[in-house]
């Protein structure tokens, strides 16, 4: 199968001005020239001629540091009359931190940029002081360090809004070498932690595309190269499935009965979006939900111990039962 020829990085000038005057204007920042042609993947001579289209119709700071030429546009000077509510500064800084565990370390300092640049627009440094003080944080056990793949998030990032077909180098955990996938990004996803691309795959076919479903861990793509197509897809991969689980197989209706000490915490939680509970005499409680993945199920119901059981279906108690069985040969306890 012969795959689209991939992306000319310097296929189009007016795009590249375009990418580099909204990249030097929206945040504020200082950027070197070496910075500049990695970040829009092209030379540093197309870039000073960049700079120098734009200066035609609007102002950019130079300077040096050392041996790097920097450029920035102060968006401060161009439009001081500009207020931003302490509040929406307050909210979005909780946001960031929130989402701090999954972001890498470059994209977490444009996001403190682009917050701290918010708040010089406040004119009464108490308030601005309020705004910038922290308010939330974000704990998480086992989570995954993605600063060595910011690249490849932010070649996502832009094949997903515009709408671009990817060739992506892909190793699974069950494949001892990577695959090569030609899909459609449509959206990241945070899950337990850990940040998935949802894709549709494309299998080219003699007379037609074939399109499957298809999430991809962020952590195990080897390398995402744009293509020269583009995709017209408006819905997302399983959009309207909130069923239990990520990984979605044969879906099954599932139902489970939680001790009375692990009750309020089952049902003050959303884990599938047809959940319903029935409260039970003993204090416990009846849930039934829709699972798209028994074997995520499985790890979800091992976590509670003794505290929760089975009812339907038959063979989720027997997957439930073996596990256990598994797990006590471990400690010296035979099955027979």
């Amino acid at each position: 199968m012969k795959m689209p020829s991939r992306l000319n990085p310097d296929a189009s000038s007016s795009r590249k001005m375009l990418e580099l005057y909204s990249l030097l204007l929206f945040s504020g920042r200082k950027y070197t020239l070496t910075t500049l042609a990695e970040r829009l993947q092209c030379s540093k001579t197309t870039i000073d001629r960049l700079i120098s289209e734009i200066e035609l119709f609007d102002q950019v700071e130079r300077g040096k540091e050392g041996r790097e030429r920097w450029y920035q546009i102060n968006r401060l000077r161009k439009n001081k009359k500009v207020m931003i509510m302490c509040e929406q500064i307050q909210q979005l800084s909780l946001c960031k931190d929130f989402a701090a565990t999954v972001l890498p370390s470059e994209l977490k300092e444009d996001i403190e940029s682009t917050v701290a640049q918010a708040a010089e627009f406040i004119s009464d440094d108490c308030i601005k002081q309020l705004a910038m003080q922290p308010l939330g944080r974000s704990l998480a056990r086992g989570s995954i360090d993605y600063t060595p793949f910011q690249g490849i998030i932010k070649i996502l990032i832009q094949s997903i809004s515009k709408k671009i077909l990817c060739e992506v180098n892909y190793r699974s955990l069950s494949s001892p070498s990577p695959k090569i996938f030609l899909v459609a990004p449509m959206r990241l996803l945070t899950y337990n932690n850990a940040m998935y691309v949802e894709n549709w795959r494309i299998k080219r076919e003699a007379d037609c595309n074939n399109l499957q479903s298809m999430v991809l861990s962020v952590q195990r793509i080897e390398s995402v190269n744009p293509t020269l197509e583009k995709h017209s897809f408006k819905d997302m991969p399983g959009k309207d499935n909130e069923n239990f689980g990520l990984i979605k197989s044969a879906s099954e209706k599932v139902t489970l009965v939680f001790d009375k000490s692990v009750s309020n915490y089952v049902t003050e939680r959303t884990w599938s979006s047809d959940q319903t509970f029935k409260f039970l005499p003993t204090g416990g409680v009846e849930m039934s939900l829709t699972a798209n993945s028994l074997e995520e199920v499985v790890a979800w119901i091992l976590s509670f111990g003794d505290k929760t059981e089975v009812v339907e279906p038959a063979h989720l108690r027997t997957m439930v039962r073996n596990r256990l069985l598994k797990s006590l040969e471990k400690y010296g306890f035979s099955s027979s």
